[in-house]
């Protein structure tokens, strides 16, 4: 979860997802899509030397040790977006059956459920737009397209794959909004990055926090390994 290591952590964090997975009284579908995505992440990062996993990896000579490697990185990042897709396959195929997904209507009532509909704060812009009927809809087909539009995104070119990935955060931050759900929707932020973002390409803004991290003065107390300063004295004139 922090990048640190993850040869060594990666396995601890399997474990821990797994077993709150087990043994946790209540629990709901982010805390299985952790449990899924960590055991699938372990091949992965069990060849990943790197100290630090934001860091760009070095380059290194392509022998049989380093095929081996990749082959096995790409195969288990393969599985974890055909794991993704197939959840977004899965919740849209599901709902259609449903038939207050079929006609439009399901959203009024899961945006009016006691329990699990819209907060206080937003009751008064969300109720009035629920008494349409278009918007109801909309927002009802527009969620079945969407996901359609997720599990698609397994075979979508690579140049529509950030359009998706928008989509999925804007989907998950709306159930934050409306349903509560933080948990959920951060497992599932992970999952659409590791789904949809190119494997080849670093994530810009960790690379950006880590260079301002590290531009930012440090107290002497983390300073103490640094050599002294050596003050040169000033030329006698």
């Amino acid at each position: 979860a922090t990048g640190w290591r993850p040869r060594f952590t990666a396995p601890l964090h399997a474990w821990v997802a797994f077993s709150f997975q087990s043994s946790a009284v209540a629990i709901e579908g982010g805390d299985q899509v952790t449990g899924i995505l960590t055991l699938l992440l372990l091949p992965v990062a069990l060849c990943d030397d790197r100290t630090w996993h934001w860091s760009k990896r070095a380059p290194r000579p392509l022998d049989e040790r380093e095929r081996l490697r990749r082959l096995v990185a790409k195969t288990f990042l393969g599985l974890v977006r055909l794991q993704v897709a197939g959840i977004y396959l899965h919740a849209a195929i599901a709902k259609f059956k449903v038939p207050e997904w079929a006609d439009g209507t399901v959203i009024y009532y899961w945006f009016t459920h006691p329990t699990f509909g819209v907060p206080d704060w937003l009751a008064p812009v969300a109720k009035p737009a629920l008494l349409l009927g278009p918007v109801v809809a909309a927002i009802t087909w527009g969620t079945l397209v969407l996901e359609l539009g997720l599990a698609a995104g397994l075979i979508a070119r690579r140049r529509y794959r950030p359009w998706l990935l928008a989509g999925g955060f804007a989907l998950h931050g709306g159930i934050i909004l409306v349903h509560g759900l933080v948990s959920f929707a951060i497992v599932m932020f992970a999952a659409l990055i590791l789904f949809l973002h190119p494997v080849d390409r670093s994530l810009v803004l960790p690379e950006r926090l880590r260079r301002l991290a590290r531009a930012l003065p440090r107290p002497a107390i983390f300073a103490w390994n640094r050599p002294a300063a050596q003050t040169v004295p000033p030329v006698q004139r």
